[in-house]
């Protein structure tokens, strides 16, 4: 397992008992004896274990509008793609741009 995990991946067990901390916030060093447990920050550009870099996500983006500019040209040959698009629009666009510009967590240096 990874140091930041929270479960375990194949047994889905907790890999600690505290809680996790909040997205922005700094840990606290452990006290003396424990283990230490490394600084994390947030990032939407760097590339982490469950996220793409910047040039990763500014491709899945161009990826995700294609079909979008897709199903708008082809409205003019047939106007039921208008409606196609409109639903891409209003519900695959926000999931996959919320998915793919997520912020990642990654140790302070």
């Amino acid at each position: 397992m990874s140091a930041d995990a929270q479960w375990c991946g194949q047994c889905f067990a907790p890999a600690a008992s505290s809680p996790a901390p909040l997205a922005g916030f700094r840990t606290a060093p452990a006290p003396a004896g424990g283990p230490a447990s490394p600084l994390m920050r947030t990032t939407r550009w760097g590339k982490t274990q469950t996220t793409f870099g910047p040039v990763g996500r500014i491709l899945a983006t161009i990826a995700t509008l294609l079909p979008l500019a897709v199903m708008t040209v082809g409205g003019f040959v047939d106007m039921f793609a208008w409606g196609g698009a409109l639903v891409y629009l209003a519900v695959i666009v926000p999931w996959a741009m919320r998915e793919t510009w997520q912020a990642g967590r990654i140790p302070v240096r």
